[in-house]
């Protein structure tokens, strides 16, 4: 049997095949995914809590869903009131 390139190409292919491993990331695909890790810092866990107390305080006393704007529609004189907005001009 002559050995040529092709039938070592061939050959490779069938054992990268038969093992199962040509699904493998590239150094360009490693790279980019470890450009968007976040390192970890020494003391804080997943849940750190990195707010001023009073900004804290001030965010868990706004009750759930809670919306400083209204829109009211009134079906009789089909007008939308709104307030809480302001516009820019």
């Amino acid at each position: 049997m002559k050995v040529t390139p092709a039938t070592v190409k061939a050959a490779i292919a069938a054992a990268i095949n038969d093992l199962n491993i040509g699904n493998y990331y590239t150094k360009t695909e490693v790279d980019t995914a470890l450009n968007g890790k976040v390192s970890k810092e020494d003391g804080k866990g997943l849940s750190q809590n990195d707010f001023t107390n009073a900004f804290k305080s001030k965010l868990d006393g706004i009750q759930a869903g809670a919306t400083a704007n209204t829109v009211a529609y009134d079906a009789a004189t089909q007008t939308v009131t709104l307030s809480g907005f302001s516009v820019a001009e």
